[in-house]
């Protein structure tokens, strides 16, 4: 217990955890707020980018980032795929709103229809695109890197549920409930 008090400062937080991206250490925060200005063009979110009910106008990245890691499934409350042309809106689907936000289901839905054309631009030269391609391929890796971050701790969650009774009774567990790979 003294030990850790050595090791670790009584004002550490999440967004100090170093992390690697692309060779270079960095803290979490940092890279929660980089993820999150290439999808939102912002640094932290706004209402309406995120529900009322969380009783603040601001959300830090690093707790949106903490929060979609942890609540993969919850993560479509978070409207930050922000597209400001009103023809990519339309060619996925999408109302467009004064807000133009969007949650990541919208955006699968809307590019599901455009999976071919996703294809044929993906081997197109990035000089030879025009805007409209451009727009369109970053909001396909924009929801495919979100995704990705929502599941970066996938590794901690109770997504694995063990029906056998004897594993159940090996691992000290009741079957039909669910661990994670860190409880293994």
């Amino acid at each position: 217990m003294i030990l850790g008090s050595f090791l670790i400062p009584s004002d550490f937080e999440f967004g100090d955890i170093p992390i690697q991206e692309n060779g270079r250490v960095k803290p979490l925060d940092t890279f929660a707020r980089n993820q999150l200005l290439a999808m939102y063009s912002k640094r932290s979110l706004k209402t309406p980018a995120f529900p009322n009910n969380l009783g603040t106008k601001k959300l830090s990245a690093i707790d949106w980032f903490i929060d979609i890691a942890l609540n993969p499934n919850d993560a479509d409350k978070y409207r930050v795929f922000n597209i400001r042309n009103p023809e990519v809106v339309g060619s996925l689907g999408l109302k467009w709103d004064i807000d133009h936000l969007y949650n990541r289901t919208e955006i699968l839905i809307g590019l599901q229809h455009q999976l071919d054309y996703i294809a044929k631009i993906q081997i197109i030269p990035e000089a030879e695109l025009i805007p409209f391609d451009r727009q369109m391929f970053h909001i396909y890796s924009n929801v495919i890197h979100f995704q990705e971050l929502c599941f970066s701790f996938s590794c901690l969650i109770d997504l694995i549920k063990i029906e056998d009774k004897e594993i159940a009774e090996a691992i000290g567990i009741i079957p039909g409930e669910s661990i994670s790979y860190y409880d293994v």
